[in-house]
C-alpha cells in the first residue's frame, strides 16, 4: 500500500515537474522531484560542508585530463605479429602436452560378459 502511494507521488511529481519545466524551462525533473519532497518535509537540505572541506577545495583543482598518446600503427603491427607467433607456439606446446597426458590415461575395458546376478533368464 505504501509503495503504491510512493509510486503515485513520484509519478505525479515527474508529471508536474515536466509541465513546470516546459513553462519555465529552468527547472529539471530532478529538481522538481526534490522540491516536491522538500515541500512535504520528506527531504532535508544537505548539511553545510565541514571546515576542512571548505579549506581544501579552493575551486582550482589543477586537474589535467589524461590523454593517451596516439599509437604507432607500424610498430604495433610488428609487436602484434611477434606476439601472435609467440602465442601460437605456446598454444601448440600446451596442445602437445595435453595429448601426451591423454595418451597416458587408461580407459577400462568393457566387461566381456555380465555378472551372474545381472543376467536375465
Amino acid at each position: 500500500m505504501i509503495s503504491r502511494l510512493a509510486l503515485c507521488l513520484i509519478l505525479f511529481a515527474v508529471a508536474a515537474g515536466g509541465a513546470r519545466a516546459q513553462e519555465g524551462g529552468s527547472e529539471t525533473v530532478g529538481e522538481s522531484i526534490g522540491n516536491f519532497f522538500e515541500g512535504l518535509d520528506m527531504r532535508r537540505t544537505p548539511p553545510p560542508p565541514a571546515d576542512f572541506v571548505v579549506r581544501s577545495r579552493t575551486g582550482a583543482t589543477g586537474y589535467t585530463p589524461f590523454v593517451a598518446p596516439a599509437p604507432d600503427a607500424a610498430k604495433d603491427a610488428k609487436k602484434s605479429a611477434a606476439r601472435a607467433a609467440t602465442l601460437e607456439k605456446e598454444l601448440a606446446a600446451a596442445a602437445a602436452a595435453n595429448r601426451a597426458r591423454a595418451a597416458r590415461v587408461k580407459i577400462p575395458d568393457a566387461p566381456k560378459e555380465r555378472r551372474a546376478e545381472t543376467k536375465q533368464p
